[in-house]
């Protein structure tokens, strides 16, 4: 029989414990009152007043430390009564209503009066007061206006000690005001997760350790968890599958992360306390969010293509204007960012670090709702995601190594975008430039050379094979090859890069000398000498076409004379010194020449 079932009629005869019928159902299925739900001494009489709606949960594994700090600070608030309430906070799907059940069963023993109601609407909260009042057989409890019956219970809760109240489903927070804060539910660690699933889908007993599986389903056990980033609902429907099913753990594992939608959508079993699933869950958080704020649910969109952890606020700030209207104006006025986080704060869809200044998401989450999206959607965002990064990543020449690293993560998943979506607007290209200058920095090569040949691709496509930017590509892969000493890569591109500035008119001899200037740079560093004497030839040239006076000359003439040490060529490295001098000063003295000139007129 499924453990659920057996669970059921438990709470059951806990609860009507003189029923014969139930009394002689359990019999015959081998069961009895007093037989325990969890790794806990069997259950003693319940307390007069309870209405605790939910049976015990079997499988309840871990958040020892927050039923502990539950319990510390419900002790801590006992003489102040009304006015120390304490709230479970998290994520959807994380737990808290399984957590105060358990505290509710653990605990019974130190109250007379157990009560438990809804918080999610207005007229639910109200309908639970009048339960109440039923239940406590108050004198109110007929009462025609439902502010009389409220306010009776909170005057019996305030005259009385020895209750505990429960109000489940307040996700928003909204009608709870001051419950807002409390204490938070983290998701389950790896050896945590992987038991409560193992318990879940009966591969070992309610009350084994880990240590009772064997090796290979504790090892996949952590996978599936992993995958599900630890949520506890999550790895409940996949427990609830495998023991439906019985297809193993190796083949839900592969299921899920080819049919990862439809498993979050499908809960399993007959759950009283949570029927829906994950995925039925936040989306009904986030049409609630889209309906209170559409910043903070555009701002969930982007959290949702970017990484999941540390994802810095400057992409929302200062590439508002790409991604679209609402977060544009959120852009321009930060309170309305602040609003907006503060919404979907109130449902846990994302954690905010004010010293970082950057947000969190739950992989699930983006799972979930980049799942929900229609296709044209999705690829919407992901361009809009895509041209926000590329505004925020700054130039490799501008040295910001920080804000590169922090950006990182994100800007990865932004490629991941662009190769899926094929994408070759204009900021794709710059964008692919600068992250792959920058991965070598960081000594991930293999991953630099594939974008910027990617970016070589998308400008020679739109731009032509002899435009500025595709040679500036060209001259990154050159740069980025004698750096790896793939010289047998270098010297071919290298070939194409001359060529086509001997094609190219005289008005691009100023960038063609800067270009060739830098590779023979980085020729020197490298230790690259057959191919320093060329260039610097090529230099020369173009610097006598241009004229011995050109102002953007003389820091390269300075420089090749630094390369002309290096080959040996002292007699050249001291004339282009001197005409790159003369170059330097003679604005200087022309200047004092006119000066001089106007004061003799």
């Amino acid at each position: 029989m499924p453990l659920y079932l057996k669970e059921l009629i438990k709470a059951a005869l806990a609860q009507n414990s003189g029923n014969q019928e139930l009394q002689r159902v359990a019999v015959q299925l081998g069961m009895s009152s007093g037989q325990s739900s969890s790794d806990v001494p069997p259950a003693t009489a319940l307390p007069s007043i309870w209405n605790i709606p939910y049976p015990r949960n079997p499988f309840f594994t871990g958040q020892e430390v927050v039923l502990t700090q539950l319990a510390t600070a419900l002790k801590a608030g006992q003489a102040a009564a009304l006015s120390q309430p304490q709230a479970i906070t998290g994520l959807g799907g994380i737990g808290k209503t399984q957590i105060a059940i358990e505290f509710a069963y653990r605990h019974r023993e130190e109250y007379q009066t157990v009560l438990w109601g809804f918080a999610d609407t207005r007229e639910s909260l109200v309908s639970g007061y009048l339960a109440i009042a039923h239940l406590l057989d108050l004198p109110q409890k007929d009462a025609k206006v439902e502010r009389i019956i409220t306010e009776a219970v909170k005057s019996w809760m305030q005259t009385h000690g020895s209750w505990l109240l429960t109000l489940d489903h307040a996700d928003g927070a909204q009608s709870l005001g001051r419950f807002a804060k409390g204490i938070g539910v983290e998701t389950m660690s790896q050896d945590v997760g992987a038991l409560f699933l193992l318990r879940r889908a009966g591969l070992v007993g309610e009350n084994d350790s880990l240590d009772a599986a064997s090796s290979s389903n504790i090892a996949t056990a952590k996978w599936i968890c992993e995958e599900l980033s630890g949520l506890p609902l999550a790895l409940d429907q996949a427990g609830a599958y495998l023991e439906e099913t019985q297809c193993g753990l190796v083949d839900y594992l592969g299921r899920y992360r080819t049919r990862r939608a439809a498993l979050l959508l499908r809960r399993g079993g007959v759950i009283a306390d949570h029927p829906d699933s994950v995925a039925t869950t936040w989306s009904l958080s986030f049409e609630r969010v889209e309906q209170q704020s559409p910043v903070a649910a555009d701002l969930l969109r982007v959290c949702a293509h970017l990484s999941a952890d540390a994802i810095p606020e400057e992409i929302v700030t200062q590439g508002a204007t790409h991604l679209g209207p609402h977060l544009s104006k959120a852009g321009e006025d930060l309170l309305l960012l602040d609003e907006a986080i503060a919404v979907l704060g109130n449902y846990s869809l994302i954690r905010r670090d004010c010293k970082e200044e950057t947000f969190s998401i739950h992989r699930l989450v983006q799972a979930v709702l980049t799942d929900a999206m229609l296709v044209e959607t999705t690829k919407l965002w992901k361009k809009r995601v895509v041209q926000a990064m590329n505004a925020v990543f700054p130039d490799v020449a501008s040295r910001k190594w920080e804000k590169c690293r922090r950006l990182l993560p994100h800007v990865l998943v932004c490629v991941t975008w662009i190769e899926q979506e094929q994408m070759t607007f204009p900021e794709v290209a710059r964008l692919l430039t600068e992250v792959g200058s920058y991965l070598p920095l960081v000594a991930r090569d293999v991953e630099a050379q594939l974008l910027l040949e990617r970016a070589l691709v998308i400008r020679e496509q739109q731009l032509g094979r002899e435009h500025p930017e595709t040679i500036q590509s060209l001259k990154n892969l050159i740069l980025l090859h004698y750096d790896a000493g793939d010289d047998d890569w270098a010297e071919p591109l290298l070939g194409r890069v001359l060529a086509i500035q001997d094609r190219q008119e005289e008005a691009e001899y100023p960038e063609r000398a800067s270009l060739l200037h830098d590779i023979a740079c980085y020729c020197q560093t490298h230790k690259k000498i057959t191919q320093i004497e060329p260039l610097i030839e090529r230099v020369l040239a173009i610097w006598e076409r241009l004229g011995p006076l050109h102002p953007h000359m003389a820091s390269l003439l300075y420089n090749l004379a630094d390369l002309s040490i290096s080959q040996g060529m002292y007699d050249q490295a001291r004339w282009l010194r001197k005409h790159a001098l003369v170059i330097y000063v003679l604005p200087f003295r022309l200047r004092d020449f006119n000066r001089n000139d106007r004061g003799l007129t």
